[in-house]
């Protein structure tokens, strides 16, 4: 009978830990932040204003203001002057559904949704950038537009 408690401790021992590791896991993989003209944030240095972001494990993004300089010290990355426009995804690009487009969609239709694919992404044409992409779609995208004097911050890690 002792053999007999001491494997029933072990399963539900064992079935805990897994059940606890599996709520872990999904909580870390599936948790959502989101902020939208926010007057700071703690992860960003002081000088950042005016942020929006969305952070997930399978994409972040977010954008504020900050002085150049700022943005320099806190990228971290080897940022290149821009020859050519970059194309930075924008926090809202998943919080953005496309609009339906039925079979035939009418011309108000389709410009309404490229209006709303427009706003998913902005091209930074001056400025600074750091831009790596995978193979498999993910990477980092670091930039600063002196234009408007903001940052932006890109990932996917797939």
């Amino acid at each position: 009978m002792n053999f007999s408690l001491q494997r029933l401790f072990l399963l539900v021992t064992t079935v805990a830990v897994f059940l606890w590791l599996y709520l872990g896991f999904h909580r870390v993989l599936t948790r959502v932040e989101y902020g939208e003209s926010r007057p700071s944030v703690p992860w960003l240095p002081a000088a950042a204003k005016n942020v929006s972001y969305y952070k997930s494990y399978a994409f972040t993004a977010y954008e504020f203001e900050i002085p150049e300089d700022d943005f320099v010290k806190w990228s971290g990355e080897k940022l290149t002057t821009i020859n050519r426009p970059v194309r930075v995804p924008r926090y809202c690009l998943i919080r953005m559904p496309l609009p339906d487009l039925m079979p035939n969609p009418t011309l108000r239709q389709e410009r309404e949704q490229i209006r709303t694919l427009a706003t998913r992404e902005t091209l930074v044409s001056q400025g600074l950038a750091y831009d790596h992409h995978r193979d498999s779609g993910g990477g980092t995208i670091v930039a600063y537009d002196r234009q408007r004097g903001k940052g932006y911050f890109w990932h996917a890690p797939y």
